[in-house]
């Protein structure tokens, strides 16, 4: 799986009794490098599970023609990534299940939740059937055939997010307009890379995340931003070097190009209808913080 993402993703495997093997992410991108997949793919392996990195599609074709050959089921974590797509294929319609989530964060949010889309009508009953306790309609009540959850969204919060459907294609237009403004306004920076803008395919843009140089001390830059009125935070995780999941093999820096995502990656305001004046000055925040940043020859970088 993606070792690059939000430990929800690795949580989710260990919660259902089985390892996760994390795998680096591209030195130039934040998706799983399927170099590093191919070599961790073992007897015991059963499935892989790529991350859409911030609403960015990974390449699934790949990534299926991986599985193929290894004869493994495709999860696809695109919690980020509804309504993305590279390739003619929509980002969670690629493997043999896509999950989304409805998060606060997200595009389009039920407050909480989310959905698992699937075209294995056996598996799509297997799931309505966990979600709600494992139980289905009798003449009289109910007939309990699995252990199952109470993970059923209200209606309340589904008429909430179907709401938002309706507008949902002017909103993934208008991050894109800004994504594309803060291209623009950082590109003739070279201690600030914009992987992002690498991957092929459209994307939705849910976070923008820029990659800050070796030498800037990223958690110095925000707190200078912090103090322009200007917050920001990490792109998100190397989940291998969190302690949740240490006894799983890997240590830090097992997996180098992630562990300096998780170091230097920087997520940027990317707000509803934003306009070019904010982005500005987000854009000169950071660039007076970063000339603020920089690290010493001598320091160690953790």
């Amino acid at each position: 799986m993606s070792d690059f993402s939000f430990p929800a993703s690795a949580n989710a495997i260990v919660q259902c009794g089985a390892v996760p093997v994390f795998v680096d992410c591209r030195q130039d991108g934040f998706d799983l490098d399927l170099v590093d997949a191919g070599k961790r793919v073992s007897a015991r392996t059963r499935a892989i599970m790529p991350v859409h990195p911030f609403g960015m599609p990974a390449d699934i074709v790949a990534i299926s023609q991986l599985a193929s050959k290894h004869g493994l089921l495709i999860i696809e974590d695109a919690a980020c990534a509804l309504g993305a797509s590279r390739e003619g294929i929509s980002c969670g319609n690629g493997g043999n299940t896509g999950c989304f989530s409805f998060h606060p964060r997200k595009l389009v949010t039920t407050g909480e939740g989310g959905a698992i889309a699937t075209t294995d009508e056996e598996l799509s009953a297997r799931l309505r059937l966990l979600r709600s306790h494992g139980a289905k309609p009798s003449v009289v009540g109910q007939e309990f055939l699995e252990n199952g959850f109470n993970y059923r969204l209200s209606e309340i919060s589904a008429s909430l997010g179907l709401a938002q459907l309706h507008r949902f294609a002017p909103m993934i237009d208008d991050r894109r307009r800004t994504a594309q403004a803060y291209q623009n306004a950082l590109s003739n920076f070279e201690d600030i890379l914009m992987p992002q803008f690498g991957s092929p395919g459209f994307g939705t843009f849910q976070s923008f995340v820029v990659l800050l140089g070796d030498h800037v001390d990223r958690n110095h830059v925000v707190k200078e931003m912090r103090a322009r009125k200007v917050e920001t935070t990490l792109g998100t995780y190397a989940q291998h070097s969190q302690p949740a999941f240490a006894r799983f093999g890997c240590l830090p820096g097992d997996l180098p190009h992630s562990l300096r995502a998780q170091r230097q990656s920087l997520t940027l305001p990317l707000l509803p209808h934003m306009g070019m004046e904010p982005v500005h000055y987000v854009v000169d925040a950071l660039v007076a913080s970063i000339h603020a940043s920089y690290r010493n020859p001598s320091d160690e970088t953790v």
